[in-house]
């Protein structure tokens, strides 16, 4: 697994050997945790997810805007969601 900052609020994890149904076990664990979370100097944070996989014949640029087209679904349909997008 390999994380990083992706733009100002956004982070992108890639994720080797797992499918997207594990993924989105994982990352539904992720959200939950931090919308449970009590942070000082906040009085409530969540996160949007978005999903893909790998798909043969695939570029990192095609990967990338479609996980980002998922996040973005995620925050306009309610936020604190997780979007797959395949």
């Amino acid at each position: 697994m390999t994380i990083g900052r992706w733009g100002g609020e956004e982070f992108v994890c890639v994720c080797y050997g797992m499918n997207l149904e594990e993924l989105k076990s994982i990352a539904e664990q992720l959200r939950q945790k931090i919308e449970d979370t009590t942070f000082e100097k906040a009085i409530k944070i969540t996160c949007s997810i978005g999903l893909t996989e790998l798909k043969k014949g695939d570029t990192a640029q095609i990967i990338f805007d479609r996980v980002d087209k998922a996040m973005y679904e995620a925050k306009s349909s309610g936020r604190n969601r997780i979007i797959s997008n395949i």
